[in-house]
């Protein structure tokens, strides 16, 4: 799980929304809801899908004009994490924006990228113009999205579970590596990188050699970039490897045959001599 916050924002408690002044439209088709009530309709729209919103933290930029509030989805009759297991949970993040051409938008997923450029990613994305039918439709797209909740979440848990089920060879990992160069994941100057992170695991969890842990080579190397550059690699690096399950899945043979079935002996040999083997 990863929440990327971005932008000069700061902390405020949630009783400070409600004491901020009302927006000023911009225009006659200009309808900005507070701050306060764009919080509270995505609550009501988890509310009515029996969630809620927890460990809720508002950040507003300088002039109070823009709002990026994150959240924790929980079961609203218990508390608990609704959407959660060993390694990921899903987490939301609303960006409320008063300017006139400005989308509200709500992200939810495991990783959310959320800046006070008004840019907001996430495996699911809401969004909304400030028109004087943002009250009604806001909280009404939030409950008719919410059971498509459990479709994103099964897929990433899938995909989780499925990278960490088959073990990867040297090859194969060098093999996936320079692919992730060709596809801009990476460029080729950070390959070194990102096999240090591959040889030497910062965590335990991440010592056995499969795919789990190859991907997480790539999501420790890219811990200390540039917020907005990690959000598009990051889309990247998921197709890829939706892209490898979906490859391997489909050829039901170990991945040891089906990497033979993609490189010849010679394309092997020049991994290697790229790779410093």
């Amino acid at each position: 799980m990863a929440l990327t916050i971005c932008g000069s924002v700061r902390e405020v408690p949630l009783e400070e929304l409600h004491l901020l002044p009302e927006p000023e439209p911009m225009g006659p088709r200009h309808h900005p809801l507070p701050h306060s009530e764009m919080l509270h309709l995505t609550r009501l729209g988890l509310n009515a899908n029996g969630m809620d919103m927890d460990n809720v933290v508002p950040r507003l930029t300088e002039d109070n004009k823009k709002m990026l509030c994150t959240f924790d989805i929980v079961c609203k009759d218990t508390g608990r994490f609704l959407y959660s297991n060993d390694v990921m949970k899903m987490i939301g993040a609303l960006g409320s924006f008063q300017n006139q051409s400005a989308r509200q938008t709500l992200a939810i997923g495991q990783n959310v990228f959320a800046c006070a450029n008004e840019t907001l990613n996430a495996e699911f994305v809401i969004k909304h113009r400030s028109t004087k039918n943002l009250r009604h439709n806001m909280r009404n797209m939030i409950y008719d999205a919410v059971p498509e909740f459990d479709a994103v979440f099964e897929r990433m848990t899938g995909r989780q579970e499925f990278l960490n089920s088959v073990n990867v060879t040297r090859e194969v990992a060098s093999h996936h590596i320079i692919e992730a160069g060709k596809r801009g994941v990476i460029n080729w100057r950070e390959i070194p990188h990102v096999v240090k992170y591959w040889e030497e695991p910062e965590h335990d969890a991440f010592k056995p050699r499969n795919y789990w842990s190859l991907y997480n080579a790539f999501s420790g190397f890219f811990q200390d970039k540039n917020p907005f550059d990690v959000a598009d690699r990051s889309m990247r690096l998921d197709s890829q490897f939706d892209a490898i399950a979906q490859d391997i899945q489909e050829t039901e043979a170990d991945i040891n045959s089906w990497f033979d079935t993609h490189q010849t002996e010679a394309e092997i040999e020049n991994d290697r001599d790229v790779m410093g083997y």
